[in-house]
């Protein structure tokens, strides 16, 4: 079993509130991914170039969980009032046939207990998850989140930093 996760180098940076430019960031940010999140899987395909690994038992990254499920209300408080434009994205695992892999998954609407949302690129490792479609993801599976808010900070994306510092970027 792989105990390790890709993510890449380099994703766009999550600073302006311009549409491209934050579909952009989603786009490269969708591509983070872990070759293994729990269940035990066949060999995983190569990865892309430009990813970096990283273990998945990962404290920081737990770290990273636990602090995006603390401040949950600040991001659904934020998307409820959000504006024309504005993306707002998190990152949880997805299962297909007994593979797995972490994905950043556009949000469209939030519920008490689960976000709906969509994929802007397909999966590296599974093959039947495709860029447009339709995922719910329960609140506590939710590994990070991120937004830009209308001043153009970005809040959340703290697994994204840390894997960029580690890369040297």
């Amino acid at each position: 079993m792989p105990d390790k996760f890709l993510m890449p180098p380099s994703p766009a940076s999550f600073t302006r509130l311009s549409t491209h430019a934050l579909t952009a960031s989603l786009a490269v940010a969708a591509m983070i991914s872990l070759a293994a999140c729990t269940p035990p899987q066949a060999e995983a395909p190569k990865a892309p170039a430009g990813f970096v690994n990283g273990k998945k038992d990962d404290p920081e990254l737990a770290a990273v969980k636990a602090d995006a499920q603390a401040k949950w209300k600040e991001f659904v408080e934020a998307f409820n009032v959000k504006q024309k434009g504005e993306k707002f994205a998190v990152n949880s695992c997805l299962y297909d046939s007994g593979k797995s892999e972490f994905k950043w998954i556009e949000v469209d609407r939030v519920y008490d207990n689960e976000i709906v949302g969509h994929l802007e690129k397909d999966s590296v490792y599974l093959p039947g998850i495709k860029a447009g479609m339709a995922v719910t993801v329960k609140v506590p599976d939710i590994e990070d989140w991120a937004f830009v808010d209308t001043k153009g900070v970005q809040h959340g994306g703290a697994s994204q930093a840390i894997l960029q510092k580690r890369a040297g970027k």
